[in-house]
C-alpha cells in the first residue's frame, strides 16, 4: 500500500511496495502522468525479459507533483543474470 503525503508532497522515506493497480490509481491521474505511466509500462514488459524482476521508482513522479519531470528507476535482478540474458 502507498501511504498519503507528508506536507511537502513526498512519500515518507522508505520503500513502499504496491501492485500495477495501486499504483496506477494514486499516480496516473491526468495526461502528464499517463504519458510517463504508459512509457513506463513499455519499458518494465522488456526489462522482464532482460531478467529484471523489481523496479524502485524516484524522482518527482512519486510525489504529489501535478506535472512531474522525470522517473528515476533502479531496477533489481538475480545476482546471476548478465547482459546477454535478455531473450526478444
Amino acid at each position: 500500500m502507498i501511504p498519503a503525503f507528508n506536507e511537502y508532497g513526498h512519500l515518507p522515506v522508505g520503500g513502499h511496495a504496491c501492485t500495477w493497480q495501486e499504483f496506477n490509481e494514486r499516480f496516473r491521474h491526468n495526461d502528464r502522468r499517463r504519458a510517463l505511466c504508459a512509457k513506463l509500462e513499455e519499458i518494465v514488459r522488456m526489462a522482464r525479459g532482460c531478467g529484471f524482476l523489481k523496479v524502485l521508482i524516484g524522482g518527482s513522479f512519486p510525489t504529489a507533483e501535478e506535472a512531474p519531470g522525470d522517473m528515476d528507476l533502479a531496477w533489481v535482478t538475480d545476482f546471476n543474470v548478465t547482459k546477454g540474458y535478455c531473450r526478444p
